[in-house]
């Protein structure tokens, strides 16, 4: 077997033999820029330049850790739709849905409160915010399923681009819009009662994050489809949802 030196510190070391040299190298014991010799060779040269020295595998590379797994929903049929309703960008945006819900809710809100305040001069406080909160989501059931059996989607998820429809891309009928809306408003809002609406909203942020779709849209056999929203629309809904708010402070300041 082949016997070899190499140089150490200006020190002569050896001799060794080849698979010894080579476990040297890949241990990093000695670098491939080490000046090595064997006999038969003319002068010292560097370990890397020597091929039967690279002739033998490497250590295995570090396994990289493992890639966070990105949750996909389930696939809906594409084939028919309007082109203008194709999904794009990310199809898992529970954030994007709690806003879109928000803005309906603002949307029916804002006008009741206006006449509350105009007409009757009253203003909702205490107790009476909450059980207004609640009738505002049990009313909406029945809105959003005429919305959602219409035109597969309500005035806030027009607002950042969502629709529903069933995975096979057909639209809702009006049993099944009905039916999803009570779903959402018990499982997804608790019936809208103070704390365990909270903890509902965390249950059904994390399945549709882990799983990508919510336990009624599993069940329902539906999609819910994205599409890009764009600043200028973002910006638009903002300033839409501080101008009411800014109606409303203005009003509860008149009657205080």
């Amino acid at each position: 077997m082949k016997q070899w030196y190499y140089l150490l510190e200006g020190q002569r070391k050896g001799p060794v033999a080849e698979p010894d040299l080579i476990n040297l190298i890949d241990n990093g014991l000695i670098s491939p820029d080490t000046l090595v010799w064997s006999e038969g060779m003319p002068e010292w040269q560097k370990a890397g330049d020597i091929a039967e020295l690279r002739a033998f595998p490497a250590s295995p590379p570090v396994v990289p850790p493992p890639q966070p797994r990105v949750p996909s929903p389930p696939p809906v049929c594409l084939s028919g739709m309007d082109p203008s309703s194709l999904p794009s960008g990310p199809q898992v945006r529970p954030w994007v849905r709690f806003w879109a819900r928000f803005i309906d809710y603002s949307l029916i809100s804002f006008p009741i409160n206006i006449i509350l305040i105009t007409i009757f001069n009253y203003k909702l406080k205490g107790l009476m915010t909450v059980l207004f909160s609640i009738l505002i989501g049990f009313a909406f059931i029945f809105i959003e399923a005429v919305c959602l059996f219409r035109w597969g989607t309500t005035p806030g998820k027009a607002a950042l681009r969502i629709r529903v429809l069933n995975r096979d891309g057909s639209m809702l009928s009006s049993r099944q819009a009905l039916d999803r809306s009570f779903v959402v408003w018990a499982a997804g809002e608790s019936a809208g009662i103070p704390l365990v609406n909270y903890i509902a909203n965390l249950i059904n942020y994390f399945r549709l994050t882990d799983k990508g779709v919510t336990y009624w849209d599993e069940t329902g056999n539906h999609a819910v489809i994205h599409q890009i929203i764009g600043s200028e629309r973002v910006a638009a809904v903002v300033i839409l949802l501080v101008f009411m708010s800014l109606v409303e402070l203005a009003l509860d300041y008149s009657i205080s």
